[in-house]
């Protein structure tokens, strides 16, 4: 959580964590009517998703948005809003649970039980304050897991040792610690005998890989996988299911989040959303919160992301089916990460990497 993070990780974020400002997107004839809103959100397939929402949002009400998107890993955005509150720089960030976890600790998010749309959201998906009251919109469902394009690996990878394998030199795009909080980690210490509680088994296979030769680069985030893997610079990551249907346009994918017999090549389940900052402009936030919620908008989103909807009245694209679970495989081959653990020991996970990891990849 946020009050945990030291000096020195505040600063990392802030230097590391620049984000690219863009023009504001609303109504092209009346945009000088229009209330403007501050949104942060991830690139590619999740702006794209919301640039459409706001289109369609305009039928109703005219906005603007000024969009932030975030960049290497969302956590990065906490030193940045922290830097100028009680003055609020944005008004929504789209995030996932561990990002709403430093935020509820610092009491930055509006509750957000009155939003109609809400309610039609099974609640075992809310994320609640320390009062009970929910404080997200979860727009989504998502599934993170290792995968690889197969055309582009010679032998079929069943395991994390697989990936040692001479043939592979180059192919591995690691991500680091503070993309998606480390969970490629967690995986990794769960196939050793470790968890988020052990990270030790991680940390003693990533020096086999490092010094393997076969990690070709470092993604700070999902856009950055996206490019690599499409134009086959790399084969093998760690993304999320929206990033798996991306590259798969480009060539086939075997998602590995359903291995028999593997201890931690799962997939990591969790939900994505708005959040609402407590600011003069979260009436208005909530109001186009609540209308993505709306089954007809929630399963537009969610297709265009290749996420599950969260809507009970919303369908999901049959297309992403095979990257998540049917009922019966949850207990199975999903992983509920405790992300109260991981946020807390994240600075040190990332720290470590620095010294222990990222010098044998250069001499790798």
């Amino acid at each position: 959580m946020l009050h945990t993070m030291n000096r020195r990780r505040l600063l990392q974020a802030s230097a590391l964590g620049t984000a690219g400002l863009l023009m504001p997107m609303g109504l092209s004839g009346s945009a000088a009517a229009a209330e403007t809103l501050t949104a942060v959100t991830w690139g590619g397939p999740w702006h794209d998703g919301a640039k459409v929402q706001v289109q369609k949002f305009n039928a109703i009400k005219p906005i603007s948005i000024v969009w932030e998107l975030h960049q290497g890993g969302a956590i990065k955005i906490l030193p940045k809003i922290k830097s100028t509150w009680p003055e609020v720089k944005y008004d929504l960030v789209n995030a996932w649970a561990p990002v709403w976890l430093s935020m509820i600790e610092e009491g930055w998010l509006e509750p957000l039980d009155d939003l109609p749309n809400l309610k039609q959201v099974p609640e075992k998906f809310w994320t609640r304050d320390k009062s009970g009251r929910p404080v997200t919109a979860p727009t989504d469902l998502a599934n993170v897991f290792w995968g690889y394009r197969s055309d582009l690996v010679k032998k079929p990878i069943k395991s994390f040792r697989d990936m040692l394998d001479p043939s592979l030199k180059g192919m591995i795009m690691l991500r680091s610690p503070a993309s998606y909080t480390g969970l490629h980690m967690v995986a990794m210490a769960l196939e050793f005998g470790g968890s988020e509680r052990n990270i030790e088994p991680a940390f003693d296979f990533l020096k086999e890989l490092a010094k393997s030769g076969n990690i070709g680069r470092i993604a700070s985030g999902d856009v950055e996988h996206i490019n690599s893997a499409t134009t086959g610079e790399t084969a093998i990551g760690f993304g999320a299911s929206t990033v798996w249907q991306k590259i798969a346009q480009a060539g086939p994918v075997e998602p590995l989040h359903k291995v028999a017999g593997s201890k931690g090549l799962k997939g990591f389940m969790y939900t994505q959303g708005w959040s609402i900052l407590k600011g003069p402009k979260s009436a208005l936030a909530k109001e186009f919160a609540n209308f993505t919620l709306g089954a007809e908008q929630n399963a537009a989103y969610a297709a265009t992301i290749a996420g599950g909807p969260t809507n009970v009245n919303a369908q999901p694209a049959p297309e992403i089916a095979r990257f998540f679970y049917r009922p019966e495989e949850v207990d199975q081959f999903a992983y509920i990460a405790d992300f109260a653990v991981i946020t807390a020991e994240l600075d040190k996970w990332s720290q470590r990497f620095e010294a222990e990891i990222l010098p044998l990849i250069r001499r790798g």
